[in-house]
């Protein structure tokens, strides 16, 4: 219940509010666009610890697991974040500005760079964390309330295959939300770059934690 984070958010908004030029406003939404990556990279690693810990049965993981799922569990604000994207998403992917429509690359690649398209994947990959997310979590709370043990092993049924699409909806979801701001910028490691420092971002926090 710490306002400071709502405060910072709040701060960041009036900046980008106020700003006087374009080039402030841009500043102001790649800042904001910065922070949601890092934020979410927490997350995404979180979840993927926890998967991981179960995929495989490791019982040293219960003295970190609770942290992860807890931070795991915040996904849903992922839809919240990405919000404003909805009013300046042109701010942060230049292929959807009308002078980058006659680029003759972008045109190769406008069947996958066009706007519907890439709302309907965002919404697909927040829908795979936030599922994956809501069966550690709930299977591990219900564990605690019954004392259930078969709860360990739907725990595990989930995060086996989940493990799968997860790192493929990261993987992906790198693509879409970093590297396509330059839609000249090839790189097929990317995503497993991405994947992997997500994987850190979660170590970290936990460490902190």
């Amino acid at each position: 219940h710490d306002p400071r984070g709502l405060l910072c958010l709040g701060a960041t908004a009036y900046a980008g509010w106020s700003a006087t030029d374009a080039k402030g406003l841009k500043h102001a939404v790649l800042s904001y666009h910065v922070g949601v990556m890092a934020v979410t990279t927490m997350m995404l690693g979180s979840l993927v610890l926890v998967m991981i810990s179960r995929a495989v049965q490791a019982g040293w993981s219960t003295t970190f697991r609770r942290q992860s799922e807890n931070v795991a569990a915040l996904m849903p604000l992922l839809a919240l974040f990405l919000l404003p994207y909805l009013f300046f998403a042109p701010k942060v992917w230049k292929w959807m500005l009308p002078e980058s429509k006659g680029d003759f690359l972008l045109h190769a690649k406008s069947w996958y760079l066009n706007e519907p398209f890439l709302v309907g994947r965002i919404i697909f990959y927040i829908l795979v964390f936030c599922f994956f997310a809501y069966k550690q979590f709930t299977h591990s709370r219900q564990q605690d309330i019954t004392g259930d043990k078969a709860l360990t092993n739907k725990a595990q049924f989930w995060a086996m295959p989940g493990l799968l699409l997860f790192a493929l909806s990261a993987a992906f979801f790198a693509f879409d939300l970093i590297m396509s701001m330059d839609f000249h910028w090839f790189s097929t490691m990317f995503g497993v770059y991405f994947f992997a420092g997500s994987i850190l971002s979660g170590v970290a926090l936990v460490i902190l934690i």
